[in-house]
This record gives C-alpha cells, structure tokens and sequence, in this order.
C-alpha cells in the first residue's frame, strides 16, 4: 500500500488543483484499504470463534453438536 499511496502522492512543483486532486485520490484508496481491511478481520474473527466453539464441543465430547448437520 505504501508504494501505491507514495506513487499518488503530487510532487512540490504540480499545481494547487492537482495536488489536491491527487491528494484527494490518496485518501479515497487509503480508506478504501482501511473498510477492507476491517471486514476482513471482521470475517477472521468470526471464523476463529466458530473453530474455538466446534473444539470445545469436541473437548466436552459433544461431537454431534460440532458436525455441521447436512440433512437439510
């Protein structure tokens, strides 16, 4: 990401209009990264919880509450 936003980033001699407009690029892809970012440790964290829950199940010897049920 860093090489991304430092090739967007304007150099001193662009004008006023396109420093801000690159300026404005910069931020848009950084929060863009940023939101994925989060929904992807959102969608790790729901895994990682559910694999925790189903090791449990199995500890406590509740095997067929841990196996998903494919009779449906």
């Amino acid at each position: 990401m860093g090489l991304a936003v430092g090739a967007l980033l304007p150099s001193a001699s662009a004008s006023e209009s396109s420093r801000r407009t690159r300026l404005s690029l910069v931020l848009a892809f950084s929060a863009i990264v940023l939101f994925a970012s989060a929904v992807a440790t959102k969608r790790l964290r729901a895994g990682v919880s559910e694999l925790a829950s189903i090791q449990q199940l199995i500890a406590g010897g509740n095997n067929d509450e841990a196996s998903p049920d494919c009779s449906n």
